[in-house]
């Protein structure tokens, strides 16, 4: 007579053994790579194995059906590992790109839309932090320089360089090496930085230079983790590499592999999203501090009651000179920029709240609905009602 035990067992390993067994061996982890991997995983019906993400060593005599890996470029001690397994294996990064098909981020596109933002925002004076100088900095960088370059603008690029490329630094070498660039650099500067860890740093930089940032220094990082940027000393503004979908492509190309179809053996880019505003890049390059101070007021205050009065004593000047170089600075008058300010965060309630328009009119900072339809229909050529209406045919 069968066992029942043991039939369940012999069932048990006869589903599991079916299902594509894969590794994901994750040297540098990202939780936006290993969703997008775990959600091909669930729609291909893998077994993922992602121990790696929590213990940061490979599982010992593993054995399964493929491999996704994100290797450390610079002689990652667990490539021998991945080649001793002998598997279909697809590789995030260059750290396979002589073994394996690899994918990788469209690092100068990346660079190409940090440079666009800036340039959106007037900007003439940039720099690139290298911190290693390696293959993702200087793709990053080209990326960058060539953006700069086609706008036909007037510019000045510094490409500040670290002599020290150990993977262990000092914070206070780093810092004084940081503080000595800024302090030195022309004003208003736009910085970009190879990814969100390494612009953390020149952020504290700034912070420990006195430097005001966005207003005297604009910070841009890349690869948009909201963890990181947004619990910064000043959230972060940071391009979006979609790196969800850098890992859903990864999971594809490998089940393709594990499936006995041919495949590229050239390097697949996924391009960058869009650069995802936060503070530390959200005010246009401005020369006159006190300017700059005056933008910054209206973009912090515009839900209150204030008005052009209130904005001109934020910048200890007289009324003819701040009018002069704030239509200067951007382009349009302070009561303009005020109401700017005010209707789109009106746009975006009536596009993504079902707030009525009695509340959205104080929340914007109107004094009352009647001013704020007014001003709406002026700017908008259309009704408040008639927006939302329209936005949410379009969504």
């Amino acid at each position: 007579m069968n066992n029942p035990n043991a039939i369940k067992k012999r069932n048990a390993k006869c589903v599991f053994s079916s299902r594509p067994r894969v590794l994901m061996a994750l040297e540098w982890y990202d939780a936006k790579i290993h969703e997008g991997i775990a959600q091909y995983a669930g729609e291909a019906g893998w077994i993922l194995d992602a121990s790696m993400a929590r213990m940061n060593t490979m599982p010992e005599h593993w054995e399964g059906d493929g491999v996704i890996t994100l290797l450390d470029e610079d002689n990652s001690r667990y490539l021998p590992y991945i080649k001793s397994l002998n598997l279909p294996t697809v590789g995030i990064g260059y750290a396979l790109q002589n073994h394996h098909p690899i994918l990788i981020g469209d690092h100068a596109k990346t660079g190409e839309l940090g440079a666009e933002h800036f340039l959106n925002r007037n900007f003439r004076n940039f720099a690139f932090v290298f911190f290693d100088n390696g293959a993702l900095e200087k793709e990053r960088c080209a990326g960058f320089e060539a953006a700069l370059e086609k706008s036909g603008k007037p510019y000045k690029l510094a490409k500040w360089k670290n002599k020290n490329r150990t993977k262990v630094r000092s914070y206070r070498d780093m810092r004084d090496w940081l503080v000595s660039h800024l302090r030195d650099a022309p004003k208003p500067l736009a910085i970009m930085a190879r990814n969100d860890d390494a612009a953390i740093l020149i952020l504290y930089a700034c912070i420990d230079a006195g430097i005001s940032v966005p207003e005297e220094v604009a910070v841009l990082g890349a690869d948009n983790n909201p963890l990181i940027c947004d619990f910064a000393p000043i959230p972060l503004s940071s391009v979006d590499c979609d790196l969800h979908t850098l890992g859903y492509t990864s999971a594809k190309l490998l089940n393709d592999l594990m499936q006995g179809k041919k495949v590229s053996q050239k390097p697949v880019l996924t391009p960058p999203k869009e650069v995802v505003l936060r503070r530390s890049t959200d005010i246009p390059a401005v020369e006159v501090p006190c300017i700059a101070k005056a933008i910054r007021f209206i973009w912090d205050h515009f839900d209150q009651q204030i008005d052009v009065e209130a904005v001109i004593a934020q910048t200890g000047m007289s009324r003819s000179f701040v009018y002069q170089e704030f239509d200067k600075a951007i382009g349009c008058s302070i009561a303009k920029e005020i109401i700017r300010c005010r209707l789109n965060k009106a746009k975006n309630l009536l596009k993504h709240t079902d707030m009525d328009i009695n509340e959205i009119a104080p929340a914007c900072g109107f004094a009352g609905v009647v001013s704020f339809c007014r001003a709406f229909s002026r700017e908008e050529k259309m009704t408040a009602s008639a927006y939302r209406r329209k936005a949410t045919s379009e969504a």
